[in-house]
């Protein structure tokens, strides 16, 4: 049983990343988003802004007292867009003095013209925020018919009894105050308003529900003192949110009230300004990894000028953990932006998450033999984040972007961060300059590695140079890019070895590598492996020392290695226009490569698989890889590649004026078919990419031959005066003039397909297929230890298929569905220096291994019909492979008003070691505030079957 009261979620280090195992850091769904366009807001102006302008005033009576006005009457003072109304009002001419009464209103308003559908505008007659005035009926060229109106919204707002003050000083006392600022609604006894703009509120209390200005919220936060304080200045490198109010607020002494009726007290809340909540975080829960846990943090804001200075403080305990603590802190220039991030805990059970994974220890083996027979790592009981990010604009052309992140632990964050993790499993440091100028890209950069259980290329540094396609003389345009740089691949840190992998089968190593040893070997490493007085890594050593080139690949790691690399591309083309109907353009262009170290040892493609596949983070690697690594005698070597290539295209096309329809959004169809050829000619380079270290794709490049035939379709139809892409259709197909190991001429067939009418519906379908038969299609699935054939699609043809539409068709009626499928295939290497390929793998375009995968995805978001404001939304995954539903959910919400209630319940399966299916269910309930989604409770269950 898991439940979560959380409150006052803030920070953008802090929320991004803050998340219990759970998953319940966002509890609302899409299911109630109604932000459909955007209306300008006004901000309240400066009183001393008003004793400025032309008052303009109008009431039932006026009379003259010496210098005072008074007014008596339907009062109305009027200032641009900002008035005053009350019953009476007393105005000194001279001192600006001002006192009014009797239903005192301050109010700014907004106004914006928009262009609405009959949906749009049923939804904003529904907000009590808004007034909706038509202006008349637009009638598209498509036929569809809209709504043309002028929406006035209240963008400031103050109500009181009575008022006194001073319009120059902008001191005022109010009875009976109200004030709407940003999402929230702010009532009291007394207020005061004090000449820097501060407001301070007695027996107050606030509410983000609009029914407060009748009295009638339907929840309230009570307070003593409330004082609501304004923004200076907004500002940033990110744009402020006018809607998240300018004001911040402290208040004391606090009682949540739920139709009036209390329920919690608070001793004191503070909202930062440009915060949709209070800046805070309360969260008790219970789950399996961390026993009961409570997890809080506060916000603040320590300065406004010249820097906005923000910082939390997290204070967290866990039943099965410890005591976690931590800080964040956001400074924000109008130039800057700094995020820091830290966190420690000192865990008392680190492998909590390890044993839910791979269950407890047996009998007969201790929990550290049970942890290294499954694990490489030790994971620390000290684990921490330290983390600082700088984005800076130096100039309107140079920024600087840099990270540092440390970590304790590569499962620190999926353990205690998840969401962070789910997004970047491993937080890169690095430093960089880069320059936008007119006709390049300049880049200064550094790529090192922070942790040592980390795989990555270090760049120590690396500048870069990127010159887009243009013309240097008389139509002859030329496309460049260089980079020079200390280079080094940093693999991974194990706490163990391969070779003390206590899963080792040194016999089935030895039956691998018989048919490589002469008789005397074969004896020997069979007299080294029965030896029982030695260990795993002492038999390991002796059969490397026997014969290293059959054994020393089955116990090595991934080892660095590093360069110095300079790389310079020129690419050179001279299009060329025939019979003002075909385009060609020819390009010629070479690449430069020169680097300090290589090895001798040749590394093909097949090897450096393997290499990345020993590279394995969280298990031992298949005790039947062998890994061939680079060596480091290749001294340094000097690579050449040119490139010849020649790319035609022409263009068909044919319009038709008539064809108009309002559901489909057509005025008018174009029809545009281009038929294209691309040549490319890389010649042998003259080293081999098997003796050069691999850093990047760079690396990689080795003779292609090939054409490329291709055509596109693309329809098209107006909308709002513009072209508009309604369909698209690209096949392309190669044929490779050299055979190479595997593959034969004839290459795959794509086809890329989008279908995209209107914004409500998306149609995508991606198609690869073998036809040179260059793959055997013959992968056999196995669930458990049952083979079960090829579940599902079973082609020879097919290599990838992957397959969505997503169909909005009300607002409440969504649909979406996908279907995901590949094969295990190998696909070949088609790559050009100087010219754009279209494909369907965002991969290398270098030689690449697809696994077999086949799923099917269905979501629907649904009107209950039971209730108009009650909606619902299943989700169904379901793996074909596997034949199990991966997850199956449904969420019900509803909405009241400012309050949302939700329910979620399903189930998940997956196969255990033996192949047999297991069933997890959950249910879970939420409540929050629509205006506040990080505000809110919420509680889940769920168990096993």
């Amino acid at each position: 049983m898991t439940g979560a009261f959380l409150l006052l979620v803030s920070g953008s280090l802090y929320a991004d990343g803050y998340k219990t195992n759970s998953d319940n850091s966002n509890f609302k769904t899409n299911l109630l988003d109604k932000s459909a366009f955007q209306i300008k807001t006004t901000p309240i102006p400066k009183f001393k802004d008003l004793s400025k302008e032309k008052l303009d005033t109008s009431a039932d009576s006026y009379k003259y007292v010496g210098a005072n006005l008074i007014a008596e009457g339907h009062v109305v003072i009027r200032s641009g867009n900002f008035q005053i109304t009350c019953d009476k009002a007393v105005i000194n001419l001279q001192t600006k003095d001002l006192e009014v009464a009797g239903n005192v209103v301050f109010s700014g308003t907004a106004s914006s013209p928009v262009t609405l559908t009959q949906d749009e505008y049923d939804e904003l007659l529904k907000d009590p925020t808004c007034r909706v005035v038509v202006n008349g009926i637009e009638t598209l060229p498509t036929g569809q018919q809209k709504i043309k109106a002028t929406v006035y919204t209240t963008a400031a707002y103050m109500k009181a009894a009575r008022a006194s003050g001073n319009l120059d000083t902008g001191t005022l006392e109010f009875r009976d105050f109200m004030i709407k600022t940003g999402l929230l609604y702010c009532s009291g006894k007394f207020a005061e308003r004090f000449p820097n703009g501060k407001i301070k509120l007695h027996d107050a209390k606030m509410t983000t529900c609009e029914y407060e200005l009748d009295n009638n919220a339907h929840y309230s936060i009570g307070a003593s003192t409330l004082t609501l304080s304004p923004r200076e200045a907004n500002r940033g490198v990110t744009n402020y949110n006018p809607d998240y109010g300018e004001h911040s607020a402290w208040s004391f002494n606090n009682v949540l009230r739920v139709w009036d009726f209390p329920v919690f007290w608070f001793p004191a809340l503070y909202k930062p300004a440009d915060s949709n909540t209070f800046g805070g975080r309360f969260e008790f829960g219970n789950s399996s990894s961390w026993g009961y846990y409570l997890r809080t943090s506060k916000e603040l804001e320590l300065l406004d000028e010249p820097a906005l200075v923000k910082a939390a403080v997290m204070l967290d305990f866990y039943e099965q953990r410890g005591f976690g603590y931590g800080a964040t802190a956001d400074i924000q220039t109008p130039e800057s932006l700094t995020e820091i991030f830290a966190y420690s805990i000192h865990d008392r059970n680190p492998y909590d998450y390890w044993e839910s994974e791979h269950g407890d220890a047996p009998d007969d083996m201790s929990m550290p033999e049970w942890i290294k027979r499954n694990s490489r790592f030790r994971i620390p009981k000290n684990r921490f984040e330290f983390k600082i990010a700088n984005l800076t604009h130096l100039t309107p052309r140079l920024d600087f972007r840099g990270q540092f992140d440390r970590i304790s632990d590569y499962n620190f964050l999926e353990d205690y961060f998840e969401a962070r993790y789910d997004s970047n499993i491993q937080p890169p440091t690095f430093a960089a300059l880069e320059y936008q100028g007119e006709r390049f890209a300049a880049t200064l950069q550094t790529v090192v590695k922070a942790n040592s259980f980390d795989s990555m290329v270090e760049r120590l540094p690396e500048f870069r140079l990127d010159f887009q396609r243009q013309e240097l003389f008389k139509n002859i345009y030329y496309q460049g890019q260089s980079s020079v740089g200390y280079y080094r691949m940093n693999w991974r840190r194990y706490n163990y070895d391969r070779d003390e992998n206590l899963n080792l089968n040194l016999y089935g190593i030895l039956n691998r590598e018989r048919p490589n040893l002469s008789a005397a070997e074969l004896a020997q490493a069979a007299q080294i492996i029965r030896n029982q007085s030695l260990s795993n890594s002492e038999k390991a050593a002796q059969l490397s020392s026997l014969n290293p080139e059959a054994f020393s690949g089955y116990f090595e790691d991934p080892k660095d290695y590093s360069s110095f690399r300079f790389d310079t591309l020129h690419m050179f083309y001279y299009p060329i226009k025939l019979f003002d109907a075909v385009n060609l353009i020819p390009r010629a262009g070479g690449r430069f490569t020169a680097y300090s170290r290589s090895s001798k040892r040749s590394v093909d493609i097949e090897d450096l698989y393997t290499i990345i596949n020993a590279d394995d983070i969280d298990s031992w690697p298949d005790q039947y890889l062998k890994v061939q690594n680079y060596d480091h005698k290749g001294g340094a070597r000097y690579r050449f590649v040119a490139e010849f290539g020649l790319e035609a295209n022409t263009e068909f096309y044919r319009t038709w004026q008539t064809p108009k329809n309002a559901f489909w959004e057509i005025d008018g169809l174009r029809h545009v078919a281009v038929p294209y050829i691309n040549y490319t000619l890389i010649p042998d380079p003259t080293v081999t990419y098997k003796k050069l270290y691999y850093f990047d794709d760079v690396d990689q490049i080795e003779r292609q031959n090939f054409i490329r035939f291709g055509l596109q379709n693309r329809l098209q139809t107006r909308r709002n005066s513009q072209i508009y892409e309604w369909m698209a259709l690209e096949n392309y197909w190669d044929f490779h003039f050299d055979r190479t190991a595997g593959f034969n001429h004839i290459g795959d067939l794509g086809t890329i397909f989008r279908f995209t009418p209107f914004a409500n519906l998306t149609f995508t379908t991606d198609l690869l297929l073998d036809l040179g038969g260059n793959n055997g299609h013959d992968e056999q699935v196995t669930r458990g230890s049952e083979r079960v054939g090829q579940p599902g699609i079973s082609n020879k043809l097919i290599n990838r298929w992957n397959t969505t539409l997503a169909y909005k068709i009300t607002d409440d009626w969504i649909v979406s569905a996908s279907y995901l499928y590949s094969d295990g295939y190998e696909q070949r290497t088609a790559y050009s220096m100087g010219s754009t390929l279209a494909a369907l793998n965002s991969t290398s375009r270098f030689r690449s291994y697809f696994e077999r995968h086949q799923y099917l995805m269905l979501t629907l978001n649904f009107p209950t019909m039971i209730d108009e404001r009650l909606k619902g939304m299943v989700t169904v995954s379901y793996d074909v492979e596997k034949a199990l539903v991966q997850n199956a959910g449904f969420t019900l919400t509803r909405d009241f008003h400012c309050w949302y209630f939700q329910l979620m319940g399903g189930a998940s399966c997956d196969r255990d070691g033996n192949g047999e299916r297991t069933w997890s269910r959950y249910l879970s309930f939420a409540v929050g505030l629509n205006a506040m989604p990080g505000l809110g409770f919420h509680t889940k269950t769920g168990n096993r079957l």
